[in-house]
């Protein structure tokens, strides 16, 4: 456990703490995860990444294999080459909506995707040409976005993949140019297509498109 009085974790700082360190919490106070912080710590599990980091260096989580969530604060902006590369057995994954440089190989290797959320509006800046090709998992990204990401530089090569992230609720428009508003959650959710004449409030025919 890092405290909130640190500011800076330096470079190699934790590296080949294997097998022992399974948990790592990084305090609100850092704002740098240096090179290859934590690189090869096999056996860590669970990370939580404070709210004031900034950067996220140079193979800071490579190898980390034990990984099966990976969630990157809103406060980075800079994910270094091979931050996350080779974290082989991470299901999922969500980067911050501050992200504005996302470095070469920094998921490589995370093939077992099952899902990948990104928050930021503005599609970040990718170095490497084959950042998630390894997984074949949707993308989703902010709705007004869906456009952006999918003619950005690079995040083209995932366009089939892109869709827009739908959050807690799902305004429909009907034909009659009346509008409802449904809940989603994970006992009620909807499939493409579904009649949603079965929620509480829809009155009439309604009819949820693919992205939800």
């Amino acid at each position: 456990t890092i405290p909130d009085n640190v500011t800076t974790i330096g470079e190699g700082a934790f590296n080949y703490c294997y097998p022992s360190l399974t948990s790592v919490t990084i305090g609100n106070g850092v704002t740098t995860i240096g090179k290859d912080a934590f690189i090869i710590c096999r056996n860590l599990s669970v990370l939580t990444i404070g709210n004031s980091v900034t950067t996220i260096g140079e193979g800071a989580f490579q190898n980390c294999e034990a990984l099966t969530s990976i969630t990157i604060p809103d406060s980075v902006t800079t994910i270094g080459d091979d931050a996350f590369n080779a974290c082989i057995y991470a299901t999922s994954l969500t980067i911050g909506s501050g992200v504005t440089s996302i470095g070469e190989g920094a998921f490589n290797m995370t093939g077992r995707l099952q899902s990948i959320t990104i928050n930021a509006t503005t599609p970040p800046t990718l170095a490497g040409e084959y950042e998630f090709y390894d997984s074949n998992c949707p993308i989703f990204v902010p709705c007004e976005s869906v456009n952006a990401y999918k003619t950005a530089s690079r995040w083209s090569e995932y366009s089939d993949r892109i869709q827009c992230k739908v959050e807690g609720k799902v305004k429909l428009n009907l034909n009659n140019s009346s509008s409802v508003t449904i809940s989603c959650d994970a006992t009620s959710a909807i499939t493409s297509g579904e009649v949603a004449t079965r929620y509480s409030g829809v009155t009439k025919t309604a009819y949820v498109g693919d992205c939800v």
